[in-house]
């Protein structure tokens, strides 16, 4: 009898062992620097439920706020799922990447289950660790761009790849690279390794022939200026000369639309030029870009204050499978403040705020209207502190008649 109760309860332990959890989740490293891409993969052991998507996922603090990122999600299959995103500028510590709600139907009873998971790694103390890369894209599903972007001191990278790629090679990273990706029959993966840090980027070969990897009408290519800028006003006008102070950082919103009749994918921002030294964007990738669509771009002049030369030159490009398709050239000059005169002033865009009925207002426009109420107000103040002043001082007269029954018993 004993024997049999612990050989019923061996098998109990193995049974649990094998037991599959319905999700896995993966992360590519344990430990990243702020800007740096978080990779990750999600494998499913059960069917879901519902759609998955970039809502059933959440970067979380420690103290479990969450924390909103730019999230790619690629889907491989039912059961299997690519997620990316550079993380944003936040305190060093312990953060987790988390994918809730994913729902299924369990086999055993055939009642609707919810299953989360969650992962913990580790933000590197910025100021400290000397290395910052981003990639863009995190996974790379057809011929494509591969986006390789320095966010702090120049450094030096190795790409490794297999042979017949002509990837493989060592280079100094000053600002950002970009590599033509070619697809092949088979999948294979690119390596970069930088400062004992290293990204993985697997390339899918075409036997997968994903049917999600393009909205694109197929076999065409974006036209050039399919992509046009607009400035913080939604014209086409830029200033070709930006003037600033030295010690002054600007942050300027403009815009880029796609003006051609199908989806564009996998966007990469080039600055040409010296005009990197001064000027930095937002971001420097975009995944999709729809019909008609209007994407905001943040441009930053003059972040770090440390501008070694008066003069900056160059274009702020986009760039589709290594073809530009629409650049914007700009010149940025400093200023001295000694040569700073009276008829000479820096043009900067006006700030632009969005109303509830999304109604453009300039803070132009917003210092009138409070000046405005202002004036109001005090000219309301003034008309009652009259009537009360005067109202004191007249007095009704009375006739004699009034008077005498006033106090008639």
């Amino acid at each position: 009898m004993k024997k049999i109760l612990i050989l019923l309860i061996l098998l109990f332990f193995i049974d649990f062992a094998n037991a599959e959890e319905p999700l896995n989740l993966t992360l590519s490293r344990n430990s990243y620097n702020i800007k740096e891409t978080l990779q990750a993969e999600l494998v499913l052991n059960v069917n879901p439920a519902a759609q998955i998507t970039e809502y059933n996922f959440l970067l979380r603090d420690k103290n479990n706020q969450i924390i909103p990122v730019s999230l790619f999600l690629e889907k491989l299959s039912s059961l299997k799922y690519f997620i990316y995103f550079n993380l944003p500028e936040i305190e060093d510590g312990d953060y987790y990447f988390e994918v809730r709600d994913i729902r299924y139907i369990n086999k055993e009873d055939e009642i609707l289950k919810q299953a989360n998971i969650k992962k913990q790694f580790t933000l590197l103390n910025y100021s400290l660790d000397n290395s910052s890369v981003s990639i863009f894209p995190g996974i790379i599903l057809k011929k494509s761009s591969l986006s390789i972007v320095n966010n702090k001191e120049p450094l030096e990278i190795e790409i490794k790849a297999p042979d017949y790629t002509n990837l493989s090679k060592k280079t100094l990273l000053i600002n950002n690279l970009l590599l033509n990706i070619l697809q092949y029959n088979e999948d294979y993966r690119i390596k970069i390794v930088y400062d004992n840090k290293e990204y993985l980027i697997p390339v899918l070969g075409a036997k997968n022939n994903l049917s999600n990897q393009t909205a694109m009408q197929p076999g065409i290519e974006p036209q050039k200026n399919s992509i046009i800028f607009l400035n913080s006003t939604f014209g086409n006008y830029f200033s070709k000369e930006i003037l600033i102070k030295e010690q002054q950082t600007i942050y300027n919103p403009f815009y880029i639309k796609n003006t051609w009749d199908y989806e564009i994918n996998n966007l990469s921002f080039i600055i040409g030029g010296n005009l990197n030294k001064a000027l930095k964007l937002d971001k420097y990738n975009i995944k999709t870009i729809k019909p008609n669509e209007t994407i905001r771009q943040i441009a930053i002049l003059n972040e770090d204050k440390d501008s070694e030369i008066k003069n900056y030159f160059g274009s702020i490009n986009v760039v589709y499978n290594e073809n530009i398709l629409s650049s914007l050239e700009l010149n940025i000059r400093f200023l001295m403040q000694d040569n700073l005169t009276n008829n000479e002033t820096i043009p900067v865009q006006p700030v632009i705020n969005y109303s509830a009925n999304n109604t453009i207002i300039t803070k132009e426009e917003e210092k009138k209207g409070s000046s405005l109420i202002i004036i109001i107000i005090i000219a309301i103040l003034i008309i009652l502190s009259l009537y009360w002043l005067f109202k004191g001082k007249v007095k009704k007269t009375e006739t004699f008649k009034e008077h005498f029954y006033k106090f008639k018993p």
